[in-house]
């Protein structure tokens, strides 16, 4: 059934996630390597344009393709946090594309990418 859903209904907000002490708190070992990446990612997401697009929001990129007795179609591949992330896919793989473009898009009602992106975004601010 189609519709609008709230999914921040049934997940915790920041100010419930702070009031946990750090005994409480998981603890994730990853490399230097990782954590550079990771905070890199997290500082990327957080000073990223926003153009009005509803949170979370990702990137595809997005060509026109001549496609054999139905003409021009429009086609959305790949994904990427960043727009940055796409824009250089889309440089190192230009031959394989039409026309690619890297196109904003939102996934509101996607429960696991709007906690990723919500854990990377403060992931900045640990």
């Amino acid at each position: 059934m189609a519709g609008n859903y709230d999914i921040s209904a049934s997940l915790p907000n920041i100010n419930e996630l702070k009031k946990f002490n750090k005994n409480k708190m998981k603890t994730i070992k990853v490399t230097d390597k990782m954590y550079e990446f990771l905070k890199n990612l997290s500082h990327e997401i957080n000073n990223r344009e926003d153009n009005g697009t509803k949170q979370p929001f990702v990137y595809q990129v997005k060509q026109i393709k001549d496609v054999p007795n139905y003409g021009k179609t429009l086609f959305f591949e790949n994904f990427f946090l960043t727009k940055k992330s796409c824009e250089q896919h889309i440089e190192m793989n230009k031959n394989n594309y039409q026309e690619p473009v890297a196109f904003e898009t939102h996934l509101e009602l996607n429960p696991e990418i709007y906690n990723i992106i919500r854990f990377l975004k403060e992931l900045e601010t640990i």
